[in-house]
């Protein structure tokens, strides 16, 4: 189940106009990664061929391709419920920081594609990933919090003062 501020930005996805809605230089009704279906949220985060991709290669790298969606997701959330029960432990907050992380990018991707005319590509995607991980673990705030590291190819969430 998603929990907290990602849930509400889910939901907010679901009411709001989609890009084409906004700016009328496009089809308003097809992905702006593919171009071949029409843009919903289920579509853009696990039914895009491109998200697809993008899932494949960042789960590969954790050894969790297996986890990756499949043609049968049909539901974001249904395939994040589904996904964490197949994991314990460490690997599980890690993965479910990986998949918030993942979908974020996803759709900022969308969003310089459509608002910034950026081409998909999947690479400068997986790169916004990384960048953003890296972000993701520095410390906040105050002093003694602890810095959460996350490693390239490891699930393991490391604390350390």
């Amino acid at each position: 189940m998603l929990k907290g501020p990602f849930r509400l930005c889910l939901a907010l996805i679901h009411t709001n106009p989609s890009s084409g809605q906004l700016i009328d230089w496009r089809d308003p009704d097809q992905c702006p990664l593919c171009d071949q279906e029409d843009e919903n949220i289920q579509h853009l985060l696990i039914g895009c061929v491109f998200a697809k991709q993008f899932w494949l290669v960042i789960l590969h790298n954790f050894g969790l391709a297996a986890l990756a969606p499949q043609p049968s997701d049909s539901s974001f959330d249904v395939w994040w419920d589904k996904t964490i029960l197949m994991v314990n432990g460490d690997v599980k907050r890690g993965l479910n920081s990986l998949i918030i992380l993942g979908a974020w990018t996803i759709w900022k991707h969308r969003n310089d594609c459509v608002f910034n005319g950026a081409t998909p590509n999947l690479i400068t995607a997986l790169t916004l990933a990384w960048e953003e991980a890296m972000l993701w673990s520095w410390p906040r705030g105050c002093p003694g919090t602890q810095l959460r590291r996350i490693d390239k190819g490891s699930l393991v969430v490391r604390s350390f003062s």
